[in-house]
């Protein structure tokens, strides 16, 4: 198994906006997918991608920064450990969360809401939220 992540989002400042859109990211043995952790950032959009095959998150939101926010919108997260994971490892950090016209599908959890302190999730399938 290859560890490592297929993107990775470093060397950001407080007021960038990053935007992936259109993307198709399978892992052939990495750990993550969208890695986005220990950076600070205004907000990241994750529109109309495929994630599948990660064996921890297929995206990891990790900023450390008050305010951030995590915007994921027409996106599938299939058979990763974790399907979407915004955490606020720096609790004063605690990201704030939309998912929209997410699928997140044969992952152990699909979204793990742990410290993100505003959240939003609409038009979701039954069960998509494992831990909240």
């Amino acid at each position: 198994m290859t560890l490592g992540n297929a993107i990775v989002i470093s060397g950001t400042a407080g007021t960038d906006v990053i935007v992936l859109r259109g993307l198709s990211l399978e892992s052939t043995g990495a750990s993550v997918g969208i890695n986005m952790v220990g950076h600070p950032l205004k907000a990241l959009h994750v529109q109309s991608c495929s994630v599948s095959g990660f064996g921890d998150w297929g995206i990891y939101f990790e900023p450390n920064v008050t305010g951030a926010s995590l915007f994921v919108e027409d996106t599938t997260v299939t058979g990763c450990t974790v399907g979407i994971y915004p955490f606020g490892g720096n609790v004063s950090a605690n990201p704030h969360v939309s998912i929209d016209r997410c699928r997140v599908e044969r992952s152990d959890y699909g979204i793990w809401l742990d410290q993100a302190t505003v959240w939003s999730a609409t038009r979701l399938p039954p069960g998509t939220v494992s831990q909240l």
